[in-house]
């Protein structure tokens, strides 16, 4: 698996699993298409993605 990991925060506390991701430098880009082909757009405003121990939130 990569390196990068993406969710979203969805209702009551759940966490729906992205992906796995390698390349930092077009995440936006290809998270923004797997939420559009998992129809979770609703959820733009709370994705976050876990790198090593860190959490950062991913701002479209």
């Amino acid at each position: 698996m990569n390196g990068i990991f993406v969710y979203v925060k969805a209702e009551a506390g759940k966490k729906i699993f992205i992906g796995s991701f390698a390349d930092i430098a077009t995440i936006e880009c290809d998270v923004e298409q797997v939420l559009i082909e998992k129809q979770l757009t609703q959820y733009k405003k709370k994705v976050f993605m876990l790198i090593g121990t860190e959490t950062y939130q991913i701002k479209f």
